[in-house]
């Protein structure tokens, strides 16, 4: 149960921010070249540093 968890504390974060981009693009609140840039922004930038932080965490 305990290496669930860990899992589930690490793949959230990203299930989260990827739900909330596609609520905020469903209500019309961020255009098409927005959303092209976040992806960028996300996939280049945010997730290594998640990945990052997820990794140098472990004992």
């Amino acid at each position: 149960m305990a290496e669930f968890l860990k899992v589930l504390s690490a793949v959230l974060p990203v299930f989260l921010i990827a739900l909330l981009g596609f609520q905020l693009r469903r209500m019309d609140w961020l255009t098409k070249a927005a959303d092209d840039s976040l992806l960028k922004v996300s996939v280049n930038v945010l997730l290594p540093c998640l990945a990052f932080s997820n990794i140098s965490n472990n004992p």
